[in-house]
């Protein structure tokens, strides 16, 4: 009587743990705290190298790509400025030019970002998906084995969506700029060849702007990308395992691991079932906070260096922009 006891009991514990709502998600000074507490400050800076080398080739090619596209749409259409929708189509196509070369360094940059390197790696050993020593050329052979070549394009189909985020960014930014462009110049403005160029503050301001507004518009898909990513490091040989006996005591089963749930649209549409608003924008803080600051200056740069540019190779003396 007293194991029957002692069952119900523990059955009544289980009970209530299992009903009691899931522990808020940490904040923003909590995750600082955590990274600063696994390796310092290096390791807020963990796969900066590779980031770097993503973002250069990334925006080289994305600008490449839309000057020429730009160039063959205003040839065909015989137009000077193209519409909005037009610029949106030219955008979201100049962004897919470069995903089969960035796409692999993202996923290798996340991954040196994402692994803790102070568990599992001291004694020789892999951590927790699977990544082992030996930096960048570790990690790529790591993906290598687990997954294949189709592990550098892991979240693939996000991009149907997320590519639609620097064309609408660059869109507003370029709307928005014309628009100052023409205010300031006042009647007869373009004729007179009168600030064609926006200030630096200007250019900061706009372009946090035009980031802000793209990324609150697909930020749901950046989260869902980011969690599939995080489910393939986390599911090594233990996690699969232990997914496979909590399913067999469910009763539920499962052909293979790539079940719907490792899809971005598997990981997206039990948030949109729940309509739970505020788990669609988790983190959406410090999202914002480093897109904006991070397109604000490339384009506040882009700017003067247009304008530069323009000095040297065509030998024009345009007036400074006023703030």
């Amino acid at each position: 009587s007293k194991s029957a006891a002692a069952t119900g009991s523990d059955g009544a514990a289980d009970a209530a743990a299992a009903s009691s709502p899931p522990p808020p998600p940490p904040g923003v000074i909590a995750v600082v705290r955590e990274i600063y507490s696994d390796g310092g400050v290096p390791a807020f800076f963990a796969g900066v190298g590779v980031g770097a080398c993503q973002s250069a080739i990334e925006k080289g090619i994305y600008f490449f790509a839309y000057s020429l596209l730009k160039s063959a749409a205003s040839s065909i259409l015989g137009a000077k400025q193209l519409s909005t929708p037009t610029s949106l189509v030219l955008g979201y196509c100049a962004e897919w030019s470069h995903m089969p070369v960035t796409l692999p360094i993202e996923v290798v940059c996340k991954t040196m970002q994402t692994r803790k390197p102070g568990k599992g790696e001291a004694g020789g050993g892999s951590s927790g998906g699977g990544v082992g020593n030996g930096g960048v050329f570790g990690v790529i052979s790591a993906i290598l084995k687990e997954k294949g070549v189709g592990g550098f394009y892991r979240g693939l189909s996000a991009y149907i969506v997320l590519c639609l985020k620097p064309a609408i960014q660059f869109t507003i930014y370029e709307q928005l700029r014309l628009a100052l462009l023409k205010r300031r110049a006042g009647p007869g403005g373009a004729a007179n060849n009168k600030m064609k160029q926006l200030s630096t503050v200007q250019a900061f301001v706009l372009g946090a702007l035009a980031r802000a507004i793209s990324t609150l518009i697909v930020y749901p898909y950046i989260r869902a990308k980011m969690l599939t990513m995080l489910k393939d490091k986390a599911s090594g040989p233990k996690a699969l395992e232990g997914a496979k006996a909590a399913e067999g005591e469910e009763g539920g089963s499962n052909e293979g691991t790539d079940g719907p749930s490792d899809t971005v649209w598997g990981t997206l549409k039990p948030m949109l079932e729940e309509g739970d608003v505020g788990n669609l924008y988790r983190g959406v803080g410090p999202e914002l906070f480093r897109g904006m600051l991070s397109s604000a200056v490339m384009l506040m740069v882009k700017e003067r260096i247009y304008l530069v540019n323009r000095r040297l190779i065509m030998g024009e003396q345009m007036p400074k922009a006023s703030a």
